[in-house]
């Protein structure tokens, strides 16, 4: 590809529809029985159309657009940690209130259960702490299940 040809791709969007030929790649690919207009692999079932460039944003390298989705997973963890507590409580509130209907003096049994506390300040940055302790919420609310 020419200087010129990549320096105009870098400063538009990025994504053309002028189709990019090479007599070499052709070359190369005719010696392994590929044919104009077919796909690449075994069975053709491959690409047809030509490698794009994809423009990035300056300073990020290769793979900045998965670190994006990884990061955008922490981003409402505030509101995901509060929707997933909310949700026990409903059916743990469901369960006792369904219970208290058969006795009502063991209501000093229910005020006892409270939960734990956990303060995060920066969730970006510990990602592995969030993990373990909701793996560790986890594994706790399944033990009580069982008994």
């Amino acid at each position: 590809m020419s200087r010129k040809y990549y320096e105009r791709l870098v400063t538009s969007s990025g994504v053309t529809s002028k189709k990019f030929e090479s007599n070499l790649g052709a070359k190369i690919l005719g010696k392994f029985g590929w044919k104009n207009g077919e796909g690449l692999g075994a069975e053709g079932q491959g690409m047809i159309d030509c490698l794009q460039i994809k423009r990035r944003e300056e300073n990020e390298g290769l793979g900045s657009e998965l670190e994006k989705k990884e990061s955008s997973e922490w981003e409402n963890w505030w509101a995901d940690s509060y929707n997933a507590i909310a949700k026990k409580l409903a059916v743990s509130v469901a369960t006792t209130s369904s219970g208290s209907e058969d006795s009502s003096d063991d209501s000093s049994e229910d005020e006892g259960g409270g939960g734990r506390t956990t303060a995060i300040k920066r969730a970006d940055m510990q990602k592995g702490k969030l993990r373990r302790i909701m793996r560790q919420e986890r594994a706790a609310s399944k033990k009580s299940e069982k008994k």
